[in-house]
């Protein structure tokens, strides 16, 4: 099967996509992307590993504009027009749209070229937007509904019969809320290739690390994600010189957490920005803890980042907050601790419990990287996808 995914954003590097559309490859199937890119010396096109990757250039103004979809179509024409110029020179059998907003184009480009779709929601999209600080900021306050959004949402799911989602807990909640249909949802998880992880014996830990206690968080660093609990419990921990927090990632409130953490005079506390992730191994390595304090909200309490599967690959016991998804991962598979959202002093208790409890922390390590390597995979995520798109009619 010809297969085209429909992309947000530039690709590489999101690693569900990627992996998704590895996964189908590997069973038989060839993969396109279609993304924008908002960078002018782009390439149009390349081969990544396989994947043939199509792009092309989204105006800023488009861009802006594309949470107004809703009301000002000018974001879903530019895509739809993009679609219409692909599909002059590219045939295809499917399209796999990821996240909510370009559904509603897909359902008309497959209905119009008959071609089977499969919609692929990373998150929940209008509960995820009530955290984001244009809309809820300046003139996004009036101009952005959420309401609005999840209308559409509900609508595009009538309208899908092939939805996936990511955990088991949002299956339930679409079905509650949304009245999607059972039968039409399949569960891919967002699980993570572990072969890199699983094993970090050539790779040399920083110096600065060595003999430090490290808890280690990679990812978004916006704050919906925790990352203030984190700068907190750095800075209740800030005499305990054998404990050190590493933070990689980026976001628009990047700036905001450093200042903090220069504020707070925070030595114990590493905010490296973006790096490749290829260069955030040795960080890997280092740590001892793995960190994922997301805010309790609808989309997080349903969902799960895959950091939390790439520290269980890589032995790490994991501290997580207590959204359900992610908290029941922790008690199914024994490999961590779960503290309350927000709470800075539990997320505190937990490190000092693993840093002075050397058994309970051989334990959770070894639950977690067995985990990792027979249930948290690639393998299961490509099962559930070959099901997924045997069930296609």
């Amino acid at each position: 099967m010809r297969i085209l995914m429909l992309l947000e954003c530039d690709f590489p590097p999101d690693v569900r996509v990627e992996n998704e559309a590895t996964a189908l490859i590997d069973l038989g199937h060839q993969v396109n992307v279609l993304c924008y890119s908002r960078k002018k010396d782009f390439r149009h096109y390349e081969n990544i590993n396989g994947i043939g990757v199509y792009r092309f250039f989204l105006p800023n103004l488009t861009y802006k504009l594309s949470a107004l979809s809703l009301t000002i179509p000018a974001y879903f024409n530019f895509w739809r027009n993009e679609i219409k110029n692909h599909l002059v020179t590219q045939d295809y059998d499917a399209i796999h749209v990821h996240d909510l907003p370009l559904t509603k184009v897909a359902i008309e480009i497959s209905k119009k070229n008959n071609l089977r779709l499969v919609a692929d929601f990373h998150e929940n999209r209008p509960e995820i937007m009530k955290m984001y600080k244009h809309v809820n900021s300046g003139l996004g306050r009036f101009l952005i509904s959420t309401k609005q959004w999840k209308d559409y949402q509900k609508w595009c799911i009538g309208q899908l019969k092939h939805l996936i989602l990511v955990t088991n807990e949002a299956q339930k909640y679409y079905e509650q809320h949304y009245g999607a249909k059972k039968e039409t949802i399949k569960v891919v998880p967002n699980f993570v290739n572990t072969d890199i992880l699983s094993n970090l014996n050539t790779v040399v830990v920083p110096e600065h690390l060595k003999n430090k206690f490290v808890a280690l968080y990679i990812g978004d660093t916006g704050k919906r994600r925790g990352t203030e609990t984190i700068l907190r419990c750095a800075e209740k921990l800030k005499d305990r010189t054998d404990i050190h927090f590493v933070v990689i990632g980026t976001s628009n409130e990047q700036a905001e957490l450093e200042a903090e953490s220069a504020r707070l005079n925070l030595k114990n506390l590493e905010l490296t920005g973006f790096i490749p992730f290829a260069d955030s191994l040795p960080y890997f390595k280092a740590a001892r803890v793995g960190l994922c304090p997301l805010k309790r909200n609808v989309h997080h309490d349903t969902t799960y980042a895959n950091k939390i599967f790439q520290y269980m690959a890589a032995g790490l016991p994991i501290v997580v907050s207590d959204c359900p998804s992610q908290a029941n991962v922790v008690v199914a598979s024994n490999c961590g601790l779960i503290h309350k959202s927000e709470d800075f002093e539990e997320m505190a208790r937990h490190i000092l419990f693993l840093r002075s409890n050397h058994a309970a922390y051989e334990s959770m390590s070894n639950n977690a990287r067995e985990a990792a390597l027979t249930k948290y995979n690639l393998n299961v995520m490509k099962k559930a996808l070959e099901e997924a798109y045997s069930s296609l009619d």
